[in-house]
């Protein structure tokens, strides 16, 4: 009897020797693994089970399918990276809700691939704190439904990365006038940290984020097209709860307004070592101090009083003059 028993025990170490096993498109160092590939549904289901950081670099795929991404292996993944090789690559990759196991410990999610979702396709990832999504096929119209169906019952979620979001082309109204309440669905994000909403061609913004992002701290309208903004917004808009929005922030940044895009850089083995920044160790000022070092930059005044400013020639001109500074504060 003692034959069958070390036999058996011979097969489970090979079986687990083989589930632990690096697939030939891949780096594995630990729990964290990268692999480039241009046949996701060969090469995802062979990263070893344990992997708690992984980044997949997509080749483009000879027929250009939306390949389905499916991790529900990978039951320990908390930093999932997904990414392009070629600068002007055609990467596609479509995920659904129960592309995750359940339940998820994924904290962060970064995608620069033309990316299908669903629009309930994160509503599981309870653990999620940080969600980049550039680089996408999906409209601007679609971004409320996902902030309803997602993103706004992530109680963890304190980043929110928009970056170059939509390939789509042309012009949408949501980039014409950008109008937080309406692009982000009426959702009370007031978990949000970090919003990053550059490279978009936003030409003009409603300044109503402070109805949807009650507790930004950090907010990037970078390489944007704002100082095009030909639309006189009624000075109904501008409340006083929404100077106090700006004035609160440690960082706000408007620079490089109608230039181009940055070039694309995949991301590398070492971004997965990548984590947020805490926030709260950023250099804070009382409002005062704050008021007038945003007037300052603004305007392009020099220290003084900015007791005579009204919060709409503050808006206004925050949000139509192009200078290329970012103000951390």
């Amino acid at each position: 009897m003692a034959i069958p028993y070390c036999f058996l025990a011979l097969m489970l170490l090979f079986s687990e020797a083989q589930a632990t096993e690096c697939p030939s498109e891949c780096h594995c160092n630990g729990s964290h693994v990268s692999c480039r590939t241009s046949d996701v549904n060969t090469t995802l289901p062979g990263v070893p089970p344990m992997t708690t950081h992984l980044l997949l670099l997509l080749d483009d795929h000879p027929r250009h399918d939306y390949e389905p991404l499916l991790f529900t292996h990978l039951a320990h993944l908390e930093v999932v990276l997904l990414d392009r090789t070629q600068e002007y690559g055609t990467s596609n990759g479509v995920i659904f809700k129960d592309s995750f196991a359940y339940p998820s410990k994924i904290r962060v999610f970064k995608s620069k691939i033309r990316l299908q979702v669903e629009t309930d396709v994160f509503s599981r990832l309870h653990s999620l704190e940080h969600l980049t999504l550039s680089g996408t096929s999906l409209p601007w119209s679609f971004v409320p439904l996902l902030m309803a169906g997602s993103l706004c019952h992530l109680e963890n979620l304190t980043s929110l990365d928009l970056t170059h979001f939509s390939l789509q082309y042309g012009l949408s109204p949501q980039q014409t006038s950008f109008n937080p309440i309406e692009v982000f669905g009426r959702c009370n994000a007031s978990n949000v940290r970090v919003l990053n909403l550059s490279d978009n061609d936003i030409y003009c913004i409603v300044p109503t984020l402070h109805l949807v992002f009650r507790n930004l701290k950090v907010l990037d309208l970078s390489r944007n097209q704002l100082p095009k903004c030909s639309v006189p917004y009624p000075k109904v808009v501008f409340t006083r709860a929404s100077m106090y929005f700006f004035l609160e922030m440690y960082s706000f940044d408007m620079s490089y307004q109608g230039e181009e895009s940055m070039p694309h850089v995949p991301y590398t083995f070492r971004d997965l070592f990548w984590e947020p920044e805490e926030i709260e160790l950023a250099i804070e000022c009382d409002v005062k101090e704050n008021k007038r070092i945003l007037a300052d930059a603004l305007l392009g005044r020099g220290p003084g009083s900015v007791s005579n400013l009204s919060f709409e020639q503050v808006v206004l001109t925050q949000f139509r003059k192009n200078y290329k500074r970012h103000v951390i504060h």
